[in-house]
């Protein structure tokens, strides 16, 4: 077991106020204030980036290429009843327009474990960082950990080098955490950084994966989720309920929890993990409500590029209510609503995904957020947008991919973003023999997934073996 560097920080509040060391001293909002300084840490940080894990029926992106799990077979059920499968690790070079198998080990048939694409196992993501590929194989859900030791091993990390020659286990967490890849969201492009929840302690925090050596360091969150990244530090949302013992006088015991909830503060938080300091950035969502009339709520938050980005929902007209895509400058204050629109009646439900569309590698990113129509009617292609975070434009993704399983016509959301500026996108359903979901690629520029036209640059795709089907 890799040794655990304990981090621990104070988090008493400082009575003064002071600028935050990465915010524009002239923009900090007037809440700002510090927190003690923790014991400095135990390691050194770099520029902290968003991981791009893989999901189901997404892959990674490297910027020269596209990383994804094709499944090949579902074996027979283990001892705790569950299947195991069998994946292929599959790379999509943009140079080449081809996908393969991420292996060069000669002579290769790619059929069982010696083959560093060949995967076994269960709830596995891929990412590509810092010219490498990184598995995590995750254990999460109590009866899991609990039973871990009979069902599957503990969680772990192993890396792919980029030339395919072999893999690796750059790691395992302990028994008994629950770790899972969408909770390592953040690189500095030498360690991966993200939450663990010890089931066998009842403790839970954050904590620091060396890929090169796979030593790992935990330390303090205080409780707070992460939101994003900025430079060094994490932007996190903390909570604090005055009224903390749940006994409230006139407020009938069913009640209560929902007074908890009215009465709870909420503000965001900026952690320096470099320089070991927290910093108060004042209140995620607090001013929104007083510039609409009327009942609304908030949706969920996003973060990226120091602004937080959040949907309002003012809810006078059932499915059709008007929504605002709200923007605020985390470090300054400032705040504007991005884009308003109202659903049609031919669409009556419309919503933003909000997270990043197309990631890069290099810290490039294209200033989209997705959208997604969702029609109650079930008729034809329900259309999908992505929205400009520069100027709020709403544009519509016109090119079509054919959907796998039933045969019709999908928006063909972009899945990736190449180093040269053009886009990867689904075409056309794969006949799969291992009953997976699949689809073929292209290379597209932005304008021709916009206008529905234009060149694409298909990619020879990867087929099975009729043995390994």
């Amino acid at each position: 077991m890799k040794r655990i560097f304990a981090l621990c920080l104070v988090l008493a509040l400082l009575a003064g106020c002071a600028p935050a060391p990465n915010a524009p001293s002239s923009g900090a909002p007037a809440s700002s204030q510090t927190v003690q300084e923790p014991p400095a840490p135990t390691f050194a940080v770099g520029v902290l980036d968003t991981v791009q894990w893989s999901g189901y029926g997404t892959g990674s992106n490297g910027g020269d290429a596209y990383y994804e799990l094709a499944v090949l077979a579902e074996n027979a059920a283990g001892p705790d009843g569950l299947t195991r499968r069998v994946s292929m690790l599959l790379r999509t070079d943009y140079a080449t327009l081809t996908q393969a198998p991420l292996c060069s080990v000669p002579g290769c048939g790619h059929s069982d474990a010696a083959c560093p694409a060949y995967i076994e196992g269960n709830n596995i993501a891929v990412a590509a960082i810092g010219g490498n590929v990184y598995l995590m194989g995750s254990v999460y859900g109590t009866w899991f950990v609990q039973n871990a030791a009979s069902s599957a091993a503990a969680a772990y990390i192993d890396v792919v080098d980029a030339s395919g020659a072999r893999r690796k286990r750059v790691m395992e967490f302990p028994q008994g955490w629950e770790v899972y890849s969408d909770s390592f969201s953040y690189t500095d492009g030498g360690a991966l950084y993200g939450s663990y929840y010890d089931h066998s302690e009842n403790v839970s925090g954050g904590v620091r994966v060396d890929l090169a050596t796979g030593e790992y360091t935990v330390f303090e969150t205080g409780g707070d989720s992460i939101l994003g990244v900025s430079g060094s530090s994490f932007l996190m949302r903390h909570y604090e309920y005055p009224l903390d013992d749940g006994v409230y006088p006139g407020v009938a015991v069913g009640e209560a929890e929902q007074v908890r909830g009215q009465q709870m503060d909420e503000w965001l938080v900026q952690y320096d993990l470099a320089a070991g300091t927290r910093m108060r950035l004042g209140s995620p969502q607090m001013d929104w409500y007083g510039e609409y009339d009327g009942y609304g709520y908030l949706g969920g938050m996003y973060v990226r590029d120091g602004k937080l980005y959040q949907m309002f929902i003012q809810d006078d007209d059932g499915d059709a209510s008007l929504k605002t895509l709200l923007e605020r400058d985390i470090f300054n204050g400032t705040q504007r609503a991005l884009a308003s629109f109202r659903p049609s009646a031919s669409v009556p439900w419309l919503d933003f995904g909000l997270h990043d569309i197309l990631p890069a590698c290099c810290g490039e990113q294209e200033p989209y957020l997705w959208a997604g129509a969702f029609s109650t009617s079930g008729a034809g292609c329900v259309p999908a947008y992505l929205i400009d975070v520069r100027d709020g434009q709403l544009r519509e993704v016109l090119l079509r991919a054919e959907e796998p399983y039933t045969g019709g016509e999908t928006a063909a959301l972009p899945l990736a973003r190449t180093n040269g500026g053009l886009w990867l996108v689904p075409v056309a359903a794969m006949e799969d023999p291992w009953g997976g979901m699949r689809r073929s690629y292209a290379l597209a520029a932005p304008e021709t997934v916009f206008a529905g036209s234009g060149e694409l640059q298909y990619i020879r795709m990867w087929t099975p073996p009729d043995a390994m089907g």
